[in-house]
């Protein structure tokens, strides 16, 4: 039997603490994708912002047990989509990205926001994870507009 460091860690709700970390591995990640820094990279950290401020979605950790400030990766799902799944790179390949893909749904197969290498690389070991166009949708939602503003409804519609 295999010690993985996952079945050393839980998984917890993000706590507002971790939202800023949350954002800069998602903006990294995102500016590797799109080749860069540019406005759809920025627009979609913006609605990642959106959503974890708005609390529209269920933002996750994984920490070591009794450890709950030292995060070592991260998941964020809305409406049963997962959007971004981050593990810090030298805690890649323990299960614990698995951990937080699982703990955000119980949809087979996982639909993602994103394709990264690291979901192919996931899907190539055998996990069910493929790109969800519905999901990628979701977070663009609010990279328009965000939830909107009490009152504003009589603005659009005057």
């Amino acid at each position: 039997m295999t010690d993985r460091l996952c079945n050393h860690c839980d998984v917890i709700p993000a706590p507002s603490a971790a939202w800023h970390w949350m954002r800069t591995t998602f903006r990294g990640r995102i500016h590797e994708l799109e080749g860069g820094p540019g406005v759809l990279a920025q627009q979609q950290t913006q609605a990642l912002c959106r959503i974890l401020q708005t609390r529209a979605g269920r933002a996750i950790v994984i920490a070591p047990r009794g450890h709950n400030d030292d995060w070592l990766g991260w998941a964020l799902g809305i409406n049963g989509f997962v959007l971004f799944v981050y593990v810090r790179d030298c805690f890649r390949r323990q299960g614990l990205g698995a951990q937080l893909l699982c703990s955000l749904t119980n949809a087979v197969p996982v639909g993602v926001a994103y394709w990264t290498p690291d979901a192919a690389q996931m899907a190539g070991a055998g996990f069910p994870i493929t790109y969800e166009i519905r999901a990628y949708q979701a977070l663009l939602a609010f990279v328009r507009s965000g939830r909107p503003q009490p009152g504003r409804e009589r603005e659009r519609a005057a």
